[in-house]
């Protein structure tokens, strides 16, 4: 029987996410920037035949996709800290209000930054600001630089239509980095429902949840929704 969890339990301190989640951010700031003027440092090795050099060593290596994965485990586990730890206290009805008020922020959080910044993006590309970028010698930046449209018509419809696929497919031809909101949106919400469920659940039957939760994901070859799961089992 699934009981509520033991108030005993102490609450751990999260404070030291906001260190870590800060340094992973800057870290995949510096990833784009070398992927448009030092791709060489992102690259596994300099080519199939030739080692890696010193920036390009495992334990080395800063620059990189992998800091995103981190910086997604990081939401993962911050946004659990609130609802368990009334939940722990056995503040119930807090814990629920927290979860539900939680949901909600979590919408604002994400849509609005990117709309204000895909609008920000989509008024240079129609300025012509993006125009040197298409013929850079960077391929990255050349293919991640938008086009501009040629009618107002055209370029106020690409606005919305890439707000419209950016949280149904993960595609905003205005700011491609933009692709992780679908599913920090999307995931952040699976996230919320196990925690509706499992938020009277004992530490061992939530573990055993999260680990179905988890393999679930895992057999679907989610991989972007299942970072989420292995943190809470900490929680």
């Amino acid at each position: 029987m699934v009981r509520l969890s033991s108030p005993q339990r102490p609450v751990q301190d999260g404070r030291w996410t906001d260190g870590l989640r800060g340094f992973a951010s800057i870290l995949v700031m510096l990833s784009h920037v070398s992927r448009a003027f030092a791709p060489i440092v992102v690259e596994a090795s300099r080519g199939p035949k030739e080692g890696p050099i010193f920036a390009q060593l495992p334990f080395v290596r800063l620059f990189g996709a992998h800091w995103v994965a981190v910086f997604f485990v990081l939401l993962g586990y911050v946004n659990v800290q609130r609802p368990f730890k009334y939940a722990r206290q056995g503040d119930l009805p807090e814990a629920l209000s927290g979860l539900a008020s939680s949901s909600l922020r979590r919408v604002l959080r994400l849509v609005l930054p990117t709309i204000f910044v895909t609008l920000l993006s989509w008024i240079i590309c129609q300025c012509g600001g993006y125009n040197l970028t298409i013929h850079a010698d960077s391929v990255w930046m050349s293919q991640s630089s938008p086009r501009q449209s040629p009618t107002m018509y055209a370029a106020v419809k690409s606005f919305f239509w890439n707000i419209w696929t950016m949280w149904t497919e993960g595609a905003n031809e205005y700011d491609r980095n933009h692709w992780t909101m679908f599913f920090l949106h999307r995931a952040s919400f699976y996230l919320y429902m196990v925690l509706l469920i499992t938020i009277r659940a004992t530490p061992k039957a939530r573990m055993i949840i999260f680990g179905m939760a988890y393999a679930y994901c895992w057999l679907g070859r989610d991989g972007k929704l299942n970072i989420f799961c292995p943190t809470n089992l900490l929680c």
